[in-house]
């Protein structure tokens, strides 16, 4: 009996390990053109076909790790290293070439539609081209309770050039800063909001509104998909834990039924549909339709990836995805343990 139980577990210590070794984790992605561009957590960059879902380059380094990594209007990879270089990839030459040097350290680059490169900074907004830094201005806070400069836990830049920042802090909530590339000032965009109590997850737009997917395990679970449209903020889907009754035999017993704890979410422009992934999987729903509940959303599918420890605000909770972004059709998930993932509808396969 304890020779099997050896085997059994030197077995899956075996398949741990391979599973491992075949994963490559990352720590971001973006899309350009036709290439999924992906930054692994050892700061190099692999590049794969979104037709095939193929590699096409990978290993691509530079003098010292990437950080960051972005696209501009032009389908151009821009870069930042761990020394603040800012540098613009050729594909066609794989060679990298120096762009500017930030002023502060870096957590996120992002571009405007007129191609300018604004570096989000310990220090504030950078605008790269003119070295000039924008302090974080503490008066548009939305939760004015705390702000430490930190790397967001999202970042959105609008189709009017309008840079947003969405911060989590755990059980102290979350946070909202909006900068406007343009004028270079930040603004503020709603009056209050649940980003008071809810780490914010990811912000995306259907080209009209901006929504926020906000969520936290903290004891109980809650999450949110909310909007903010003319200046006014609005929930589309709350859940949060809640006590319900059930039958017994002859009993009724009341029991903790637990919110969705909601991650990453996104718009997929192919059919109109919001797509959002929690503890209990992947859904979508209609923006047009009535959203509040969750039996109105659709469950897709039920997506198995690993787990290994919960994000500072899911104390106990398997959030395992990361990131999530279409490209057409295709959805591509950035997961915690599993590496970058694409979901055609029917299936998933890792791009790996």
């Amino acid at each position: 009996m304890k020779a099997t139980f050896i085997l059994i577990v030197s077995v899956l210590l075996l398949s741990c390990k391979a599973n491992s070794q075949q994963q490559k984790n990352y720590f971001d992605f973006v899309i350009e053109g036709d290439h999924l561009v992906a930054l692994t957590d050892s700061g190099e960059l692999n590049i794969f076909d979104t037709k095939s879902n193929n590699c096409i380059d990978k290993d691509i380094k530079t003098d010292t790790a990437i950080i960051a990594v972005t696209v501009n209007n032009h389908n151009q990879i821009i870069v930042a290293d761990a020394n603040n270089i800012i540098k613009k990839y050729d594909l066609t030459k794989h060679k990298f070439k120096i762009i500017e040097e930030a002023q502060a350290d870096i957590y996120s680059l992002v571009c405007n539609s007129k191609n300018k490169i604004f570096a989000v900074t310990t220090e504030g907004i950078e605008d790269v081209a003119t070295k000039n830094i924008y302090p974080f201005d503490r008066k548009y806070l939305l939760n004015k309770q705390i702000f430490r400069a930190r790397k967001p836990s999202a970042v959105f830049m609008d189709k009017d050039d309008k840079l947003w920042l969405g911060y989590a802090y755990g059980e102290w909530g979350g946070n909202l800063l909006v900068f406007n590339t343009g004028t270079h000032k930040f603004i503020k965009v709603v009056e209050a909001s649940k980003v008071e109590v809810l780490p914010v997850k990811s912000i995306f737009s259907d080209n009209a509104v901006i929504y926020l997917s906000l969520g936290l395990q903290h004891m109980l679970t809650s999450g949110s998909i909310d909007k903010i449209t003319d200046k006014k903020y609005s929930t589309v889907f709350g859940s949060e834990s809640h006590w319900k009754e059930y039958s017994e035999g002859n009993k009724i017993v009341r029991k903790m039924d637990a919110g969705e704890y909601i991650g990453p979410a996104t718009f997929n422009n192919s059919d109109g549909r919001i797509y959002f992934y929690s503890q209990n999987g992947l859904f979508s729903g209609n923006p047009k339709d009535d959203l509040s509940k969750i039996q109105n959303w659709e469950k897709i599918t039920n997506l198995q990836f690993h787990w290994s420890y919960g994000q500072p605000d899911a104390v106990g909770s398997p959030m395992n995805v990361l990131k999530m972004q279409f490209k057409n059709s295709m959805l591509y998930i950035l997961t915690q343990n599993d590496g970058i993932v694409a979901w055609d509808g029917k299936a998933v396969k890792s791009i790996n």
